[in-house]
Formats: C-alpha cells, sequence, structure tokens
C-alpha cells in the first residue's frame, strides 16, 4: 500500500513541476516575442 501511495505524489509532483517548466518556458517565449516587438 505504502509504496503505491509513493507512486502517486511522485506522479503528481513530476506532474506540476512539468506544468511549472511549461509555464517558465511560455514566460520566456513572451518575452522574447515582446524584446522582436520592441
Amino acid at each position: 500500500m505504502g509504496h503505491i501511495l509513493k507512486n502517486i505524489i511522485i506522479t503528481l509532483w513530476s506532474h506540476d513541476l512539468k506544468i511549472k517548466q511549461d509555464v517558465k518556458k511560455n514566460k520566456d517565449d513572451n518575452i522574447e516575442r515582446m524584446m522582436l516587438i520592441v
């Protein structure tokens, strides 16, 4: 039972990490676009 719970936590955590990385990437892309416009 314990290792199933651990797997769920790891899955959620890595998913959360991926979302944060995607958000950061989007921000970086937006900054680059603004630089190009300016």
